[in-house]
C-alpha cells in the first residue's frame, strides 16, 4: 500500500530541506549552462543562435562569464534553498499529486526476476505512462 500524498510531501520536504550542500555541489561550474539557457526560446531562440553561430558570438559573450556565475549561485542559493523548499511544499503537492496519483494506481506488469524481460517492461510501462502525462499537459 502506498503511503499518503501529504506524508510523501513531508518527507520530500525534511529531506530536501536538508540538501543545501548538494545544492552547492550542483551550482558550481554551472556556469556555461546557465548562460546557454538564457538565450531565449521559440523562433526567436532559433534565429538568435543561427545568427549568433555565425558570428561565434556566444563564446565571445559566455567567456570568463561561468565562474562569477558558479560564485554567486553558491554563495546566495545555497542558503536560499532551504528556505525555499520549506515554503515550496503546497506547490510541490499540487504539482506531483497528479503523478504519483497515476503511479500508485498505475499497474505496470507483472514483475519478473531481477534484471528480467518482464522488469524491463515494467520500467518501460512506467516511463511511458508519465512521459504521456507530462506531453498532454
Amino acid at each position: 500500500m502506498a503511503q499518503a500524498l501529504s506524508t510523501v510531501t513531508e518527507k520530500w520536504k525534511q529531506r530536501a530541506s536538508q540538501s543545501g550542500a548538494y545544492y552547492t555541489a550542483g551550482v558550481q561550474g554551472a556556469g556555461p549552462k546557465y548562460d546557454q539557457g538564457v538565450a531565449g526560446g521559440g523562433p526567436a531562440w532559433e534565429q538568435g543562435v543561427t545568427s549568433a553561430i555565425s558570428r561565434g558570438a556566444w563564446t565571445k559573450g559566455a567567456s570568463g562569464k561561468g565562474s562569477y556565475y558558479a560564485t554567486r549561485a553558491a554563495a546566495i542559493g545555497a542558503g536560499r534553498w532551504s528556505q525555499g523548499i520549506g515554503t515550496g511544499d503546497a506547490k510541490y503537492q499540487q504539482n506531483f499529486g497528479p503523478y504519483y496519483s497515476a503511479e500508485t494506481s498505475f499497474d505496470p506488469g507483472v514483475k519478473g526476476a531481477r534484471g528480467s524481460e518482464a522488469n524491463l517492461a515494467r520500467a518501460r510501462n512506467m516511463a511511458v505512462m508519465l512521459h504521456n502525462m507530462k506531453m498532454s499537459k
